[in-house]
C-alpha cells in the first residue's frame, strides 16, 4: 500500500448538494459526493477502479500515483472563509479599552 498526494478539484450541483470530484493528476478520475467522508471513500473506490482497467490495457498509471518515497506527514488543500479579515473591518475603530473612537 501507497500513500499518494493527489489535487481534488470539487464542482457543487447547488440544486443536489452533491459534489462531482475530478483530478488534474489523474486523467479519467470522476465521482461525487455530498459530504467530505462520501467523497474521500468514492475518490478511494474510482481509484481502484482506474487501477484494473490500467493494468488491464497495460497503461501507464499517471506520475503522481506512481510508486515514490514521500514523507510520512501529509498535505491537505481546504478552502476557508476568510472570517478574520472581516471581523478585523467591522472592529477597527473600536479602542483597546472597548470603547469605539
Amino acid at each position: 500500500m501507497s500513500i499518494h498526494v493527489i489535487r481534488l478539484e470539487l464542482e457543487l450541483d447547488e440544486p443536489s448538494g452533491v459534489y462531482t470530484v475530478t483530478s488534474p493528476d489523474v486523467p479519467g478520475l470522476i465521482t461525487e459526493g455530498s459530504t467530505p467522508d462520501e467523497i474521500i471513500y468514492n475518490v478511494q473506490e474510482a481509484l481502484e477502479g482506474l487501477f484494473e482497467v490500467w493494468n488491464d490495457l497495460g497503461m501507464p498509471v499517471p506520475p503522481a500515483l506512481q510508486k515514490k518515497h514521500i514523507h510520512p506527514r501529509q498535505t491537505v488543500e481546504m478552502m476557508v472563509e476568510d472570517r478574520y479579515r472581516r471581523f478585523c473591518s467591522q472592529n477597527r475603530h473600536v479602542k483597546r479599552n472597548g470603547h469605539k473612537t
